[in-house]
Order: structure tokens, then C-alpha cells, then sequence
């Protein structure tokens, strides 16, 4: 990897560390949300560093070339987030019917409550005649 390369990897994934913390400090994203991209721009980060290493990982997967093997990383990393985004829209969707079952049953209350209330005062209304 040359020189050139090398600054532009190491410029690119201190930048887009910064901006993912702004973004978290903003709370325009979630902290558990931030962590695979904060593990992301540390892998970006560390590749002009550790790509003898990398290379070394690829080559027991059978991959030669460092471009293939960040290719790999890639993927496997975009198969973490959809993991990740999977999991919290299976949560979401649980907690969206836990409580759209809660409503109905409030709204059920409710309008026994009502029910309830109108027979009280037809009653009372009724007793107040006679009296």
C-alpha cells in the first residue's frame, strides 16, 4: 500500500469517527446503533497498519488479493449491520403489538367504564323521579 493510500485511509476513518460521534452527541443515532460503525471506522483505521495481518487472515479463507480480502470485510460487515437492523425491527415490531394489545384493551375498559357510568345516572335519574 503506498504512502498516498495509506493517509487517505488513515484521513477517511479519522473523519468518519468524528462525524459518528457528532452524530451521537447530536442524537441523531443511537449509541448501541453507533458501535458497529465505530468498529467499522477502527478496521478502516487499522489497515494501513495491520494489512500484512489481514492478508495473513485472507489467505486461510484462500483469498491472495488485499483488495478481495477488504472486499470481504466489507461484505461480511454489511451482513453485521443487516443483522443488527433485522434484530431491532423484530423488537420494534414486538413492542408495536405489545402495545396495540394494550390500547385495545384500555379502549375495551373504557367503554365498559362508559357503559357503566350511563346505566349509573339512567339509575339515579330514575330514583330522582320518584322521589
Amino acid at each position: 500500500m503506498t504512502l498516498k493510500q495509506s493517509l487517505f485511509l488513515i484521513v477517511l476513518s479519522l473523519l468518519f469517527l468524528a462525524g459518528l460521534v457528532q452524530l451521537v452527541r447530536q442524537r441523531h443515532i443511537r449509541e448501541q446503533y453507533s458501535l458497529l460503525w465505530i468498529g467499522m471506522s477502527v478496521l478502516l483505521f487499522s489497515v494501513p497498519f495491520l494489512l500484512d495481518e489481514y492478508v495473513a487472515i485472507g489467505s486461510w479463507f484462500g483469498i491472495v488479493n488485499p483488495i478481495s480480502i477488504l472486499t470481504f470485510f466489507a461484505i461480511l460487515t454489511l451482513f453485521l449491520l443487516a443483522l443488527q437492523f433485522t434484530l431491532s425491527l423484530t423488537r420494534s415490531h414486538r413492542q408495536r403489538n405489545e402495545i396495540a394489545q394494550q390500547v385495545a384493551l384500555l379502549e375495551a375498559r373504557v367503554a365498559d367504564l362508559e357503559q357503566l357510568l350511563a346505566k349509573s345516572d339512567s339509575c339515579s335519574g330514575e330514583n330522582g323521579h320518584e322521589r
